[in-house]
């Protein structure tokens, strides 16, 4: 009973030859092929396609390195990496509605065919390609009384247009205490985080902040 290079069984010549024993027999052995040989190169297939409900039923099967594309929705090539599908490319295009339903992993590129525009995932949004964004968290203890003013400075160059801001703490803090931390000036160059509290005791904060913009 010799087997091939990727162990798939096959009757010998000298076999007694029966169709039903044998033909499961290697059956069998080209599902081992197929599904455990994918780690070893040219052992077995790599790349399957169907839809995307097959792909996710598939995953617990699948081995690492292993592609996929979907015959369905936007038709998106997939990579196996951990527990988890990842897109395989850097790139796809399809209209607004698509790019809005696809939750694709910052950095990912988009050509809408709907305003024939490009554009990028940042924070987890789609902004228009050549959005640029920085972040970081600062530590202050916001005062009683008085405005405490925490300046944050950009990159020379970084910005060609003042960017938009956004706050980790950019809400208030009691409706009774009537305090807030909230981005105020904000330029090429940088911005300030104005921070106050009516009444009650100095709280301390760490503010995360993004900065997204041309």
């Amino acid at each position: 009973m010799p087997t091939t290079a990727r162990g798939i069984w096959t009757p010998s010549d000298t076999d007694a030859v029966d169709f039903t024993t044998h033909l499961a027999t290697m059956a069998g052995t080209i599902d081992t092929a197929i599904t455990n040989g994918l780690n070893t190169i040219g052992a077995g297939a790599n790349a399957f396609k169907d839809t995307a409900a097959q792909r996710t039923a598939f995953l617990s099967t699948a081995v690492n390195g292993m592609l996929w594309q979907d015959t369905d929705s936007i038709k998106m090539i997939w990579r196996k990496d951990g527990a988890a599908w990842v897109p395989a490319v850097w790139r796809w295009s399809g209209t607004t509605v698509q790019m809005n339903g696809f939750s694709a992993p910052d950095g990912f590129e988009w050509f809408n065919t709907t305003d024939n525009s490009d554009y990028v995932r940042l924070g987890g949004e789609w902004k228009p390609r050549g959005t640029k964004s920085i972040g970081g968290f600062v530590n202050i203890t916001v005062p009683v009384g008085t405005t405490l003013s925490t300046p944050i400075s950009f990159p020379t160059g970084l910005f060609s247009a003042a960017p938009g801001v956004a706050l980790g703490n950019d809400l208030t803090y009691s409706s009774s205490l009537v305090s807030y931390i909230r981005p105020t000036g904000v330029s090429v160059n940088g911005f300030t985080i104005s921070s106050y509290k009516d009444s009650g005791s100095p709280s301390s904060a760490r503010v995360g902040w993004v900065a997204s913009g041309p």
